[in-house]
């Protein structure tokens, strides 16, 4: 993939996560096991956005998560 085409890719990804609800971003994370709230308690909609980009570009979701577990 392209610099540009990837770009355009994380771009339409943050659209996509920011047309989302809170309880919607949670929930695309049930793949990792972390499905609910429970885990995401001091997370703010910020966080969580970032956190689906993490996982949906990148395929980071575990490292980024506990970074943000570590800033909290």
């Amino acid at each position: 993939m392209s610099l540009p085409s990837f770009q355009n890719w994380v771009d339409n990804t943050i659209q996509d996560a920011t047309q989302m609800s809170d309880a919607q971003l949670v929930s695309s994370f049930a793949v990792h096991g972390c499905g609910d709230f429970s885990h995401f308690i001091n997370f703010d909609r910020d966080s969580l956005i970032d956190l689906y980009v993490a996982d949906r570009c990148y395929d980071m979701f575990w490292n980024q998560y506990s970074k943000m577990l570590a800033t909290l």
